[in-house]
């Protein structure tokens, strides 16, 4: 949990000086939570 903390407040800030729209979704912060983040090629083709 703690780990999952200290890259949430990483992405947090990095969100908060690119020019977008974020959506902050903490309703589930459970240790048992599962946090995907897709490879670049993925995000691509899935965006597109």
């Amino acid at each position: 949990m703690d780990r999952a903390t200290v890259i949430f407040n990483t992405l947090l800030a990095r969100a908060s000086k690119t020019p977008r729209n974020f959506i902050i979704y903490l309703t589930n912060v459970y240790k048992s939570a599962l946090v995907v983040f897709p490879r670049p090629e993925d995000l691509k083709s899935r965006s597109a």
